[in-house]
């Protein structure tokens, strides 16, 4: 607990660490974006029959 409390200093291990975690969380974050544009852009450029066909689907 004394570590971080000190100057405000990390050991290298958990300044590896805390570096390691920002870059996940950014690339996770910059894969989900990509995943929900690529879902909306599959449906608006080749919408399936079970929604007759067009887009927006009809009713929305």
């Amino acid at each position: 607990i004394r570590e971080a409390a000190f100057e405000g200093q990390h050991t290298s291990v958990v300044q590896e660490g805390l570096r390691l975690g920002m870059i996940l969380f950014i690339v996770s974050e910059v894969m989900f974006f990509f995943a929900f544009f690529w879902a909306f852009f599959t449906s608006s450029l080749t919408p399936v029959f079970n929604i007759g066909g067009v887009w927006p689907p009809v009713g929305i």
